[in-house]
């Protein structure tokens, strides 16, 4: 399936952050109990979070994918202003900590990071060059 994360143990292969880490948790007594505590309240917080991360967050990572790639490549009208790389360096730069996460996090899963998100970003130079381009056509016409 080629995501990330992803663990083997045995027969068992599985996928996705959340079940990766409820099952390390279990099948591994001597996991500190702060990574998936054996208190049922916390469990259920736990669980809360991770419920919102797959509820949520990825609802905003499905905005930005759709607009990079499926709007511009299907003549679907996209929102430009997400695609700007300075417009997200501008709105995350006060959040130190959000940055040093997502750069912990490059480096931390290098090169599985660039291999993952290769694709993505390839697509996205090639729809930039098409927009440009196609830009510089409108505006040639117009002068006409």
């Amino acid at each position: 399936m080629r995501q990330i994360p992803a663990i083997v143990d045995g027969e068992l292969k599985l996928f996705e952050s959340h079940a990766v880490l409820i099952y390390i948790a279990c099948a591994f007594p001597r996991v500190a109990s702060h990574w998936y505590p054996d208190d049922i309240y916390k469990r259920a917080k736990i669980h809360s979070v991770l419920d919102w991360h797959h509820s949520f967050l990825r609802r905003g990572a499905a905005g930005l994918v759709f607009n990079t790639l499926l709007a511009p490549l299907n003549g679907i009208r996209s929102y430009p202003q997400l695609l700007s790389e300075k417009d997200r360096d501008r709105i995350l730069s006060p959040y130190v900590k959000v940055v040093k996460w997502v750069e912990d996090t490059k480096s931390a899963i290098s090169p599985h990071f660039e291999e993952v998100h290769g694709v993505l970003f390839e697509s996205q130079k090639r729809i930039r060059e098409q927009m440009a381009t196609k830009s510089r056509k409108n505006q040639a016409r117009s002068k006409m």
